[in-house]
């Protein structure tokens, strides 16, 4: 995935390799980051001390161990202040699950559409990253003390709408998305209407500002200098 530049409108994929997660890093919790990038899919997982004592081992005392994915983001410029997903996180130390919070693609980098776009990436990058997570939850959960057939995403005010795009996703025929989760909890769900002429009209405001001719173009200009387009 390169890094810096507006260039990779495709759905996520696993790094091979590890990598160490052994300090921490340059961006912090905040309002407004400039230095942020669309290289940030990462998690922050929050495990009770019991939780993780007991994650490896056959726990037969309490086999319905949830965890709860709060799908609040912490990318993008917002008006959604997000310290208050930080203060939930650290109360759910004293709870019986494992809470797991996301930093996907915003924005332009995770939610510009149209039909220039769908010619050469993937429309809906924010939440592709989000269902993303929830296959790897799928596929780890179960080494932090989690269940994986307990699972339960949540999101307010940000993210509840995209909870009730993966709900809407998990009552069609989309096999990827079934058995993702088993419950969902959307706060302040109302959601602004969207012509389908709207996609195409933004995606040519948003070139113009950009000074971009097209696509091509865009790709090559800076997240810093996206960031400062979006917010225009």
């Amino acid at each position: 995935m390169a890094i810096g530049k507006y260039s990779n409108l495709k759905a996520p994929f696993t790094l091979e390799g590890w990598v160490e997660a052994i300090e921490n890093g340059m961006v912090p919790p905040g309002y407004i980051n400039a230095n942020a990038t669309e290289d940030c899919l990462l998690l922050d997982v929050h495990i009770p001390k019991k939780v993780l004592k007991a994650a490896g081992t056959k726990n037969k005392e309490n086999p319905r161990r949830r965890r709860r994915l709060r799908l609040q983001r912490r990318l993008w410029p917002t008006l959604f202040e997000p310290s208050g997903i930080l203060a939930q996180a650290q109360s759910a130390f004293n709870q019986d699950f494992v809470f797991v919070t996301l930093n996907c693609r915003l924005g332009a980098f995770g939610w510009l559409n149209s039909a220039k776009v769908l010619a050469d990436g993937d429309a809906n990058a924010a939440l592709l990253d989000q269902r993303f997570v929830l296959q790897w939850d799928q596929d780890n959960i179960h080494l932090f003390g989690g269940s994986k057939d307990h699972v339960t995403i949540m999101g307010e005010p940000g993210g509840r709408s995209p909870v009730l795009r993966h709900l809407i996703a998990a009552g069609t025929k989309c096999k990827s998305t079934k058995k993702l989760f088993q419950q969902a909890i959307s706060q302040s769900p109302a959601d602004i209407p969207v012509a389908t002429s709207d996609p195409d009209e933004l995606y040519d405001r948003f070139l113009s500002i950009l000074k971009a001719d097209n696509l091509d173009a865009a790709k090559s200009i800076s997240s810093a200098a996206i960031i400062t387009a979006n917010i225009t």
